[in-house]
């Protein structure tokens, strides 16, 4: 059985995405009757979902590690941005709130729309978090294939090879 990708091309694409830190991979799907835009976290984004995972037990960081993964991760739902959504809301601070936020995170307005987000899907969607999350994973899926075949075109092999390095640093830092 072949380890290529149904669609090689898509595979080459997602790399490359994977890749260019300003593009991830993302996908439009259709859940709830809605087109929902999904985008892998990039590092940032991804620090920011840590910070909302409960840590207390394993099964807390794993129940709590899924709502804000989506509400960082969802871009659009029916072609409408996450900002517009909450827009409204963001304007209602001062000015000088807004800029004292700014000042202090230059990504504090996507945050604060990823937690409105949050919040509207906790009180919403409860139901729909795990419909949602399945079609997180085919998003994860497809990074683990781009890098699987990142990792194969570039040598790299996650299997140990039999053969021990037989080669020692000497106490002078020379190679025996």
């Amino acid at each position: 059985m072949s380890n290529t990708p149904k669609n090689p091309k898509q595979l080459l694409l997602d790399i490359g995405k994977d890749l260019n830190i300003t593009e991830g991979i993302s996908e439009i799907f259709d859940i709830f009757g809605r087109k929902w835009k999904m985008s892998l976290l990039n590092e940032e984004e991804s620090n920011w979902r840590m910070a909302h995972v409960v840590t207390s037990s394993k099964l807390s960081a794993v129940t709590s590690f899924r709502l804000p993964t989506l509400a960082i991760g969802i871009r659009e739902i029916e072609g409408v941005s996450v900002y517009d959504f909450f827009a409204e809301d963001w304007d209602k601070l001062t000015p000088d709130s807004r800029q004292e936020l700014l000042s202090m995170n230059p990504y504090a307005k996507k945050y604060f729309c990823a937690e409105h987000l949050m919040q509207f899907l906790s009180d919403k969607y409860p139901e729909g978090i795990a419909e949602l999350w399945e079609h997180w994973q085919q998003l994860e899926k497809r990074r683990n294939e781009a890098i699987a075949a990142l990792k194969k075109s570039s040598g790299e092999s996650s299997e140990k090879t039999a053969e021990p390095n037989t080669t020692e640093p000497s106490p002078t830092g020379e190679e025996k």
